[in-house]
């Protein structure tokens, strides 16, 4: 792009270029006649360009324009639609207003096979297929299945071998791109690891405590991690009736964060919760009250909130702000003015940006601020969907092909979220071997009719044995977690060696089959 944009005439002097072949030739004046990379202004005639070229032709590619003026960067163009008409019309439009520019668009991508079959490959940057990877604004993007994601790698090799000093910590630090904050809780930790890097002012080369330098070496360790993480770029649903904005802010003695979600409910009933960005900061190393960093985290959300909605092309029904701490609501409710200096400067800077009958109270389990707050290794990163005690239940008895249950408001709730994941890992991130396992050996759930306990007697009776069994060796007894649950693991192998049936019709024989066979 820079290349393409003259300068003018009488400014030319000031891009001069003093050369000379050899000590016997003569001295060269050269005068660029273009914008040279490098120079200070160079960024600002770009943007200034693209603004005069939407100012002069504009009017005559509307759609086109739009995407200049609000999805440019520099000279990379993000940009998108609803539809595929849509998207193809913009496409157009932006190739004939550069045009007009003198400038040609190319390597071009989408996660559209059928947007890529007419782009212009003379000069061998677009593909007419879309690539598994490629790069958007220095975030990672699998066009072919939707998903951002990251690439990182460290020298584990390196970190067990070498000394590890506070420039191996940082240059390992710089590496991590996440301008969205889709892994602020992992970044967290670094920057932990980093302030306490400066509060013991060590030097460049100095190697870390042991402490220290053991939780780096795991942060580095499992560090690649990351890179299994697929996150979803689209975070909406088709035909949405209401979208809303949820904020969570939350701190810790450490940190505090804040994060937004978007909720969005569609006319076919289907609901869909998607994180869309957040922000973390770390604690200052003077000791502040846990109230007081509580309002910080809820400044920044309102920050974060404000900012997201005036940047993105979405009209959000509702916007709710979720804080876990009653003190800052009952700050947020009250006049500033009667409030002490640093409360009442945040206090002001939160009512200016948003509403105050938008924030709310969630308990801290429910938080998923929290996380961001505390800060997690990058193994920890990948959020399993998938209930606890179902996976327990696997792990111990192996995959069930079906499974009976009552018609309790749980599993119903359950099931439809189920029916929810299982859609979307069909519709997005599925492949042929996948459905193929899915449709042989998923799991299917029965539910009984309402109100009707009698067509679980099988079960029933189980369950009132286990209670039997509790009730003889527990008594009055109050159990720690831990030897409750060894408890029902014991109670669980005698009910399961119970004999069902002979396993022979030999008389001799004393084997016989019981549920622990299956």
């Amino acid at each position: 792009m820079f290349r393409m944009i003259f300068i003018d005439e009488s400014q030319r002097d000031l891009l001069r270029i003093v050369w000379k072949e050899s000590i016997d030739d003569s001295i060269k004046t050269y005068k660029m006649n273009r914008v040279v990379y490098g120079t200070t202004c160079a960024p600002y005639l770009a943007q200034r360009v693209l603004k005069q070229l939407v100012m002069d032709d504009g009017h005559n590619y509307p759609l086109g324009a739009a995407a200049v003026s609000s999805d440019m960067y520099m000279d990379d163009l993000l940009t998108g639609a609803a539809d595929i008409y849509s998207a193809k019309q913009i496409k157009e439009q932006l190739i004939a207003l550069f045009r007009g520019g003198g400038m040609k668009l190319h390597k071009w991508s989408s996660n559209c096979k059928e947007l890529l079959a007419n782009s212009e490959v003379s000069d061998g940057d677009v593909s007419l297929t879309i690539p598994d990877e490629t790069k958007a604004l220095g975030l990672l993007w699998r066009p072919q299945k939707d998903f951002l994601a990251f690439s990182m790698s460290a020298n584990v090799d390196t970190c067990e071998s070498c000394k590890i000093t506070k420039r191996s910590v940082l240059s390992t630090t710089s590496r991590i791109f996440d301008p969205l904050g889709l892994i602020s809780p992992v970044v967290t930790k670094v920057k932990l690891v980093v302030q306490e890097l400066w509060r013991l002012r060590l030097d460049w080369n100095d190697s870390l405590p042991i402490q220290l330098e053991s939780h780096w070496k795991r942060f580095v360790t499992f560090l690649s991690t990351i890179n299994t993480l697929n996150i979803p770029r689209y975070i909406l649903l088709d035909y949405a009736l209401k979208i809303e904005l949820h904020g969570f802010a939350d701190a810790s003695e450490k940190a505090y964060g804040a994060a937004i979600y978007v909720r969005c409910h569609s006319n076919l009933g289907e609901i869909s919760t998607n994180l869309l960005c957040s922000k973390s900061r770390i604690a200052p190393l003077k000791s502040v009250i846990i109230p007081r960093l509580q309002l910080c985290a809820a400044v920044l959300l309102a920050k974060l909130a404000q900012k997201t909605i005036t940047s993105m092309k979405i009209s959000f029904h509702s916007t709710v702000l979720w804080t876990d701490s009653t003190i800052v609501l009952a700050w947020i409710q009250k006049d500033p003015s009667v409030l002490k200096p640093f409360v009442r400067n945040r206090v002001s800077a939160i009512q200016n940006l948003t509403e105050v009958s938008a924030w709310k109270h969630v308990s801290s389990k429910a938080n998923p601020a929290d996380i961001i707050s505390r800060g997690i290794y990058p193994e920890k990163s990948k959020i399993v969907i998938c209930g606890g005690a179902l996976k327990r239940f696997i792990a111990r008895r192996g995959k069930p092909s079906d499974t009976y249950s009552d018609n309790g408001t749980n599993f119903v709730g359950a099931n439809n979220e189920l029916r929810k994941i299982l859609k979307d890992l069909f519709n997005k991130e599925s492949t042929g071997k996948i459905e193929d396992f899915i449709a042989s050996e998923g799991i299917v759930w029965h539910f009984n009719p309402p109100a009707t306990p009698h067509f679980g007697g099988l079960w029933e009776a189980g369950v009132k044995s286990l209670k039997s069994y509790l009730k003889r060796v527990v008594g009055n007894t109050v159990l720690t977690h831990e030897e409750f649950s060894t408890l029902v693991t014991q109670v669980e192998a005698v009910l399961n060696s119970r004999p069902l049936c002979n396993l022979s019709s030999n008389p001799n024989d004393d084997f016989v089959l019981t549920p622990a066979h299956f």
